[in-house]
This record gives structure tokens, C-alpha cells and sequence, in this order.
């Protein structure tokens, strides 16, 4: 039997950010209507039931002159971001910077030494950094992380990445099995004392574990590593 969670009131840390541009991106709004929507195992929940409408901050890219969603504070994704940090401890180093969402959570745990925000896009970081705590022990670093992680030699406790946008479950599982599997085997080698965790991939099964029975039906549960 399903377990469902209900909402009638959705705030973030992101909720207060205004609607605006800085280059191909831009913070917008969103709003989820009245209904159920998926919850991804978070917390045992298969479902959250929205009652009454409930507005989003989105970070959105400007593509092919379309505008792609690429990050939001919804109940999952936010979720997903409090477990990461509550879960964190020393130093901690996590790309994208998104909404920011992550740091702001990890800023709340005291077991946290230090936190690196690696951000590849200036106009995410104009858009997003002022939001941040101000804190000599955040450092918002610009650059691509695969470059920064092949120059880097210091010591990490936790590294967070998020840096992929999921649409659907056989994408899902595509770069699951394309892209994550071999980055994990890269940090892992090279940071081997580190906890390495991928947002929407933490759960982090081999593939042979994706065949077997009995993960059949809560893939995405295991894949956000929130079942």
C-alpha cells in the first residue's frame, strides 16, 4: 500500500530569491498544482499529495531558445539535498551550486568543517551567491570540477555532485550506466578515504542489482539512495 505524504505549505531557503536573469539563466517560479505527485521513496513516502497550490524557485537555462528547467526546490529535490547535509561531516567539497540549496543545509551542521562549491556558469554564480551564508569557511570556487578534481590534492571528507538534469527513468538509468559509474570509479580512486555521493544516483547499485527482483518496481527509490 502506498505511502502518502500531504503538503499544504512548501518553503525553502530558495523561496525568497525574485525572479530574475543574469545571461542564459534565470531564478523563476512554479507553481504544482492540487494533485499527487511522485516522491521517490524519501522518507518512505511513494507520493506527496499537494492541497493547495504551491510555489517553487527554479533555476532555469536558456536552450535552442527554449527555457530547460535545470534545478528546483521541490519536496524532493530539497529532501534530498537536507539528507546529504545532515548526513556530512569536515570538509566537504559539491558542484553545481544550483539554488544553493545544499550549502545553505550543510551550513545549519555543525560536524561540517568547510564547504567548496565548485560552479562552472558566472551567471549562475551572480544569480545564486549573494543568497549564500557569509562565512570564511564557504568558498565558491568558478571552474569545471573534472579540471578542478585532476589539479586538486587536498583532503576530503564528503564530496556531493550534482550536476545532471533527470527526465524519465530510462535516461535515468542511461547515465547511470554511461556517466555515473565511471565518475564514481574516478573520485573513488583518487579520494579513497572520501564519501562520494551523486544526487539522484546515491543510492548507487551495481547494475547487476538493478536486474535482480528485488529492486524491481523502487528504482527510483534506490537510485536517489532515499529508500
Amino acid at each position: 500500500m502506498s505511502k502518502v505524504l500531504t503538503l499544504s505549505h512548501w518553503e525553502t531557503p530558495a523561496s525568497p530569491y525574485p525572479e530574475e536573469r543574469v545571461g542564459d539563466y534565470c531564478i523563476g517560479k512554479h507553481t504544482y498544482e492540487i494533485g499527487r505527485y511522485g516522491y521517490n521513496g524519501m522518507d518512505g513516502y511513494d507520493y506527496f499529495d499537494v492541497k493547495s497550490p504551491l510555489t517553487l524557485t527554479t533555476l532555469n537555462e536558456l536552450k535552442d531558445g527554449q527555457w530547460a528547467e535545470w534545478m528546483t526546490d521541490s519536496p524532493t529535490d530539497y529532501g534530498a539535498m537536507q539528507r546529504y547535509a545532515g548526513q556530512a561531516e569536515g570538509n566537504v567539497l559539491t558542484c553545481g551550486l544550483g539554488l544553493g540549496l545544499i550549502v545553505h543545509e550543510m551550513y545549519k551542521n555543525d560536524k561540517i568543517k568547510n564547504i567548496t562549491i565548485i560552479e562552472q556558469s558566472p551567471s549562475v554564480m551572480a544569480l545564486v551567491e549573494k543568497y549564500l551564508p557569509k562565512d570564511s569557511h564557504i568558498k565558491l570556487l568558478w571552474g569545471d570540477f573534472w579540471k578542478f578534481i585532476f589539479l586538486d590534492d587536498s583532503k576530503w571528507d564528503w564530496i556531493i555532485v550534482d550536476l545532471w538534469t533527470i527526465r524519465g527513468t530510462k535516461r535515468h538509468l542511461e547515465i547511470y550506466n554511461q556517466e555515473i559509474l565511471p565518475a564514481n570509479k574516478q573520485l573513488r580512486t583518487k579520494y579513497p578515504e572520501a564519501q562520494v555521493v551523486f544526487h539522484a544516483f546515491a543510492g548507487m547499485p551495481t547494475p547487476e542489482q538493478l536486474n535482480k527482483s528485488l529492486f524491481v518496481g523502487n528504482t527510483d527509490a534506490i537510485l536517489w539512495g532515499l529508500g
